[in-house]
């Protein structure tokens, strides 16, 4: 743990972070008490230093009790099964901290406080856990105009702690001039009191796009299960009819061949290392995931797909600012001598993928010049956030990525670009995002600038 060597030029900064990192290697084995202490010797004729680290390392602490405030709707059970610090069992900091991090993260408190008193006798603390809840149901309704969707309303009915018991139901109802959404779904995050969370959904959508209309019915069954603290399987098993209509009589033979009706029955597996601190609003640690879909137990689709996604968050050193990068790669192949379905290729543009483009506009087009997806993506974002009061950032992004297949190329040199601002406001549904969009690279009948206003992070 000592990085300073003989010979080194000397640095105070260097020695703080040196016993910072002494003091957290002693809480991880359960010496919390654990006090380094360096002290110095300055030798002025030959400018040396001798540097000495005095170690008082203490006794093994342990949890004696531990208390939970605050917690006036959701179950003290919820909560206790969030916690990492256990009654009985060694106190480190660490888990204390990530005990924090993981009441915060299920959404259900505007304040997580953890603190530490001594206990009865000397090998003991109490450790005090005191939350602010904020509403958990969520009842909205409105309407908008988008230039995806054009006038559009909104129904959300929201519960995501029924009964304090942490069980989610949701009700959504979206219908506009371009899109409608018809979406009910339960999730239970304990099934059979062990954190397997597992939940169904029911939807009918339907989107009109330039060249034809999709139309989906269905539902999925989904569950996950961690591995580790950080590492999730999960899986979902996904049965739809899609209807692909209103293709033009004068569309080409490519996108006439997808129009009627297909049953698409998907199995997906992830697995997925999420140490993100706060998955609203991250400022440090990673998301990595990879996905595998598999389409053929039935139904009218065969095709296999691949996508592989890392997202990483950097606080740096001045004035609260984070930088955050994210890669996606993806390849989807058809099989049994089947071509993969239109609604199930790549498209990039729009908020979540390069907002200098409108949403599904980049992907590769047939003879005819209309858009029909590709078979393999490439994606790269970078964003910083700056802070300007609480809740409240200015986003500053780049973005790059294509679709390739169906006649274009693989080239990972050819990208789309593009880089624009946003600002970023932490609601109770979400962050809400507003993004102005510049395109680097116009192409003929493209336009200059895309603006994109959503709910959630961009990754």
């Amino acid at each position: 743990m000592i990085k300073l060597k003989e010979g080194d030029v000397f640095n105070r900064s260097a020695i703080r972070a040196m016993v910072r990192d002494i003091t957290d290697r002693y809480s991880a084995i359960g010496r919390a008490r654990a006090e380094i202490t360096p002290t110095t010797d300055v030798q002025t004729d030959t400018r040396r230093v001798d540097v000495v680290l005095t170690i008082r390392e203490g006794n093994e602490v342990y949890v004696e009790r531990i208390n939970i405030t605050g917690n006036t709707r959701s179950s003290e059970k919820v909560l206790r099964r969030e916690l990492r610090v256990v009654e009985g069992e060694l106190f480190t900091y660490q888990k204390l901290v990530r005990s924090r991090q993981r009441l915060f993260n299920l959404g259900y408190f505007d304040e997580v406080n953890a603190s530490v008193e001594p206990g009865s006798t000397p090998d003991r603390v109490v450790v005090n856990v005191d939350v602010k809840e904020r509403a958990t149901g969520i009842f909205s309704i409105g309407a908008g105009y988008s230039s995806l969707d054009g006038i559009f309303g909104v129904l959300d009915v929201t519960q995501r702690n029924l009964f304090g018991r942490g069980q989610e139901v949701f009700l959504r109802v979206r219908f506009g001039a371009k899109s409608q959404l018809g979406l009910i779904g339960f999730t239970e995050p304990y099934l059979f009191d062990i954190p397997l969370r597992a939940g169904v959904d029911f939807y009918e959508r339907e989107r009109e796009f330039d060249d034809f209309t999709e139309e989906r019915l269905g539902g999925d069954l989904r569950a996950s299960y961690p591995l580790t603290e950080f590492l999730t399987v999960s899986g979902l098993y996904r049965l739809e009819e899609v209807d692909i209509t209103n293709v033009a009589d004068t569309a080409s033979e490519d996108l006439r061949k997808e129009e009627g009706k297909k049953l698409n029955s998907v199995i997906e597996f992830a697995l997925t290392r999420d140490t993100r601190d706060n998955i609203f609003e991250p400022s440090r640690g990673s998301r990595n995931s990879v996905e595998f879909s598999f389409a053929g137990l039935g139904g009218d689709t065969q095709f296999y797909k691949v996508v592989g996604e890392s997202a990483w968050f950097f606080p740096l050193p001045v004035f609260g600012l984070v930088w955050s990068v994210r890669g996606v790669a993806g390849v989807v192949e058809g099989w049994g001598g089947q071509e993969v379905p239109i609604f199930e290729r790549f498209f990039l543009g729009g908020a979540t993928t390069l907002r200098g483009q409108r949403t599904r506009s980049v992907a590769p087009k047939d003879a005819a010049g209309e858009t029909i997806g590709g078979t393999s993506e490439l994606l790269f974002n970078t964003e910083l956030l700056i802070p300007v009061f609480p809740r409240f950032r200015i986003a500053l992004f780049f973005d790059a990525g294509d679709a390739y297949g169906f006649g274009t190329d693989f080239d990972p040199t050819n990208l789309r670009l593009g880089a624009g601002g946003g600002v970023r406001v932490f609601s109770p549904l979400g962050p809400l995002r507003l993004d102005l969009g510049y395109n680097l690279d116009r192409e003929p009948g493209e336009k200059e600038f895309q603006v994109h206003f959503t709910v959630g992070s961009p990754f």
